[in-house]
């Protein structure tokens, strides 16, 4: 992807109504960081990608390559003193949800873009989508068997798409519960989460 601006705040997707454009991605991630690019400078990229996580696979392909390139972004644009790596991780899932909900206008939850971005190598994440707190998870022997876990992924053949996922009616279904459980049975529940069973 080639793009000139002057103002990255003008910068629009290369095709609005195809949310799979992996360029859209590229540009919504520089549009973020761009604002820490000091006034009057001007910023030149030349950057290659590879990788090897299946395109329109539902493996979070779009997550890997928003990830990657704001990393690349913070690299040069941030302090590597000036925050912990904790926070950097959630900041960094944050505006690449960010990007892809409203530059790329992908209706998606954060959970792909907290994996990539804050994932260690042995570990699950337990993610707190409410805080955007995480806590990694080792995923080492069962303690009762001694038996190593495994997972697998599986080649389905199924093409995964961004503008005909699922997640947009699963979030209309938890805000469509949310609201009778509000009205038949507590005002205060701001969320699912927050129901019991009683």
């Amino acid at each position: 992807v080639t793009f000139q601006t002057a103002d990255p705040s003008k910068l629009e997707p290369v095709d609005p109504t195809s949310p799979d454009e992996w360029s859209n991605f590229i540009m919504g991630i520089f549009t973020e960081y761009a604002p820490l690019i000091p006034p009057g400078n001007t910023c030149n990229i030349r950057a290659a990608f590879s990788g090897n996580v299946p395109l329109g696979s539902g493996l979070s392909s779009s997550a890997a390559l928003e990830v990657s390139f704001a990393t690349f972004l913070e690299a040069f644009l941030m302090d590597s003193a000036d925050i912990n790596e904790k926070q950097r991780a959630i900041d960094r899932a944050v505006k690449c949800q960010h990007s892809s909900n409203t530059f790329v206008g992908v209706p998606c939850g954060i959970m792909d873009q907290f994996v990539s971005s804050a994932g260690l190598e042995g570990c699950a994440l337990l993610i707190d989508c409410e805080s955007n707190d995480y806590v990694p998870v080792r995923m080492g022997a069962a303690p009762s068997d001694n038996e190593q876990a495994v997972i697998v992924i599986a080649n389905s053949n199924v093409k995964h798409s961004h503008s005909t996922g699922e997640y947009p009616i699963r979030v209309q279904q938890c805000k469509d519960a949310t609201e009778a459980l509000q009205k038949g049975v507590d005002a205060n529940i701001s969320s699912l989460r927050h129901a019991t069973m009683q």
